[in-house]
């Protein structure tokens, strides 16, 4: 795929891997210890929240071979989800959970410009992954390669003015491994009662972002209207799956 010269920046992901039984690592920005109990406790009321919102959905997915030579698995996982539309006039954003043999998967995907991006990543992410993971691919690679592949089909196939951010968690259970990718904004906080760990943003305003995107597109521009940087003055994210209009 080419990217014209006042591009923001290609699709792309940051990737965490940690041990299911060890402590956590340092993954993106720990909080300062001010900020931790007020952190946990908000983290505690959101978590509280979903459980009276509806039940977990599975997506149904044709388990590739590696899943399916993997013994059931072992580690019980429970998921909850809940959606706010916020100001919107229809709700842009999507979810996935899976449950495979050897994977498990969840992940968040917040739509912009429309619905399209999120539920077409929601539909096929696991499918992808798997695809890679029986390509022999390491977990990390896979998951490199389905936010590559997911932006690029998209991307030929539907409008180029929507797209998505990406959050998703992988736990491998043949590794006793959690992988955590994400594209864009959208968070994943992983917490115990003495600590909470999160994945970077992709804003334009983060100064390494900002380093990124002028090291490669150097014509690009970062603009601040009402507070909020924005790429071009348009997106206020610095990667994301599809928008190919900003990717031509």
């Amino acid at each position: 795929m080419t990217y014209r010269k006042n591009n923001y920046v290609p699709s792309y992901l940051s990737t965490y891997t940690m041990k299911a039984t060890s402590k956590l690592p340092q993954l993106g920005n720990r909080l300062p210890s001010a900020d931790r109990d007020s952190e946990i406790k908000n983290l505690q009321q959101r978590m509280a929240y979903t459980m009276f919102e509806k039940p977990s959905h599975q997506i149904d997915v044709k388990a590739d071979k590696a899943d399916q030579q993997q013994p059931p698995l072992k580690k019980k996982f429970q998921f909850d989800h809940t959606s706010i539309i916020g100001r919107r006039m229809t709700q842009e954003d999507s979810e996935l959970v899976y449950f495979g043999n050897r994977f498990t998967i969840a992940g968040v995907f917040d739509g912009h410009g429309g619905a399209e991006t999120s539920r077409f990543c929601s539909a096929n992410f696991a499918e992808y992954f798997l695809k890679e993971i029986d390509q022999n691919q390491s977990v990390k690679n896979a998951l490199h390669s389905t936010c590559l592949r997911l932006d690029s089909v998209f991307c030929k196939l539907n409008s180029p003015t929507v797209g998505c951010t990406l959050t998703v968690l992988v736990y491998d259970q043949q590794q006793s491994k959690f992988f955590i990718a994400n594209v864009g904004d959208s968070k994943t906080l992983i917490g115990t009662p003495t600590s909470i760990v999160q994945t970077v943003d992709h804003k334009p305003n983060s100064q390494p972002e900002q380093q990124r995107i002028k090291r490669h597109f150097p014509n690009t521009r970062i603009i601040t209207m009402m507070g909020i940087a924005r790429v071009d003055g348009q997106l206020s994210l610095s990667r994301a799956i599809g928008d190919e209009y900003m990717k031509m």
